[in-house]
């Protein structure tokens, strides 16, 4: 009968939705899984490093489960940090695969001893080359001086940064000045890096734009002014962090989320560590015959210097070895200062007097690039070797310049505690005689000779 006919199809009907239903579950468990995976692997690459720093609060609320902003926080070989905030065009995965390059650049360089401005370089140029047009990279990268209480800034299109000092009643307000990563050649972009004077008690805020774009029931934006009633009405610096948080959830309530969420802190409401570097605790050597002995000469003609920086690659010989660990920072502080020393003032006749204001970096640096883009004649040339010794080892550096040399005998007669910490020029030489066990200038100025022992000082 037709009646019979019309259950009989809608049993085979049901049975086949069952099975369609039961295929469907697996494929989203099996994607569920996949991407589990995907997300996994996505976080070792990224390495979160940054939660071993105790001077850095971050809150990170992705939309989904691949986050299109980016937090990277690292130790720099000088001692300090470099900090990355961005934020990909776009939300989930194809947002967040651009980050895997990012954070390999920034780990890889970083650890090499490369300059901010060339890290942010090779991102760009790795960018511009691997997206899509469509996708760019909003974001700001921060380096931490502690060693001369500076702190310098890059923003490209990220929202404004704020310097909060609740002792001080001071709010400093950072806008972007420069385009996003990955949207022009490198050629166009530029690298050009603000300078600040880091207080006792400052705290940086960096946040991505899910923060002030983040929507309540009423469809108000949080916006910058909720932002920064929380400054002016905070009492106590120590709690800043957890108020925003607060103000946030109040303002927006159970509005669901539109948009990845990251905000960072970076606190000096401890004290910052003072100009000269203070000696790790050295390893134990338990045989001289597992150290190198070694020796390496180099001459870098303009045309070198031009384009290269030759720290990084000195670096290479420290870095990977494994008995230089604790001392491959005072060793990169040492190469940097002789060599930037030689570069700047010996072949470039830069005057280091600017580098005293936070405006006055900006001009240096400009100059700086100006004269090493034009730069067609002098050389410097490196002589770097190594001896074991019984407790560790011990560097000699050699290095000459074609420049006019200086008078370094009245910088020499400076005693190391004249050192000012707020003032960042006409200090180099101070530092390397705190760090070397002895440091001779040599004829007009131009020839250096550094001497650097690292290991257990019996």
């Amino acid at each position: 009968s037709k009646r019979k006919k019309t259950e009989q199809k809608l049993l085979e009907t049901n049975e086949e939705l069952k099975d369609v239903l039961s295929q469907l579950a697996f494929r989203n468990k099996e994607l569920e899984q996949e991407q589990e995976f995907a997300k996994n692997i996505f976080n070792n690459i990224i390495n979160p490093s940054f939660v071993d720093f105790s001077n850095i609060k971050y809150l990170i609320s992705p939309l989904s489960i691949f986050n299109g902003d980016l937090l990277l926080v690292t130790k720099n070989l000088s001692g300090g940090q470099y900090i990355l905030l961005g934020d990909f065009t776009g939300h989930g995965l194809k947002a967040a695969v651009g980050a895997i390059p990012v954070s390999d650049l920034m780990y890889a360089m970083s650890s090499k001893g490369f300059p901010m401005e060339k890290i942010l370089f090779e991102i760009n140029n790795k960018l511009y080359n691997i997206l899509p047009t469509e996708v760019f990279f909003c974001c700001c990268f921060l380096e931490i001086d502690s060693t001369r209480n500076k702190i310098r800034i890059w923003n490209g299109g990220m929202p404004d940064i704020y310097i909060y000092n609740n002792i001080q009643n001071k709010i400093n307000k950072l806008k972007s000045s420069h385009l996003p990563l990955g949207i022009v050649k490198k050629e166009q972009h530029d690298w050009s890096v603000e300078t600040f004077d880091i207080s006792k008690n400052d705290q940086v805020l960096v946040y991505s734009d899910g923060i002030l774009e983040y929507t309540n029931s009423n469809n108000e934006m949080y916006g910058y002014e909720n932002l920064e009633k929380c400054f002016n009405n905070n009492q106590n610096p120590k709690v800043l962090f957890d108020e925003i948080q607060d103000s946030l959830k109040q303002f927006c309530e159970n509005a669901p989320q539109s948009d990845d969420i990251t905000l960072v802190e970076i606190s000096f409401l401890e004290p910052i560590n003072q100009l000269t570097p203070i000696k790790k605790q050295p390893i134990h050597i338990t045989s001289k015959k597992s150290l190198m002995q070694w020796k390496l000469v180099m001459e870098f003609n303009a045309d070198v210097l031009r384009v290269a920086d030759p720290v990084p690659l000195l670096m290479q010989l420290v870095i990977e070895k494994p008995e230089f660990n604790d001392f491959k920072g005072e060793i990169y502080t040492i190469l940097q200062e002789i060599l930037t020393n030689s570069l700047d003032h010996g072949i470039m006749g830069l005057d280091s007097s600017l580098k005293q204001t936070p405006d006055g970096f900006a001009m240096y640096f400009n100059e700086r690039q100006k004269a090493l883009s034009s730069l067609e004649k002098g050389w410097i040339k490196i002589d770097m070797e190594h001896n074991p010794t019984d407790n560790g080892g011990q560097f000699i550096f050699k290095i000459e310049d074609s420049g006019p040399g200086f008078d370094y005998e009245e910088v020499m007669s400076r005693s190391t505690d004249d050192i000012n910490p707020t003032i960042f020029s006409g200090r180099g030489i101070i530092l390397l005689r705190s760090l070397c066990d002895k440091l001779i200038y040599k004829d007009k100025g131009n020839k250096v000779e550094a001497v650097y022992s690292w290991g257990n000082s019996d």
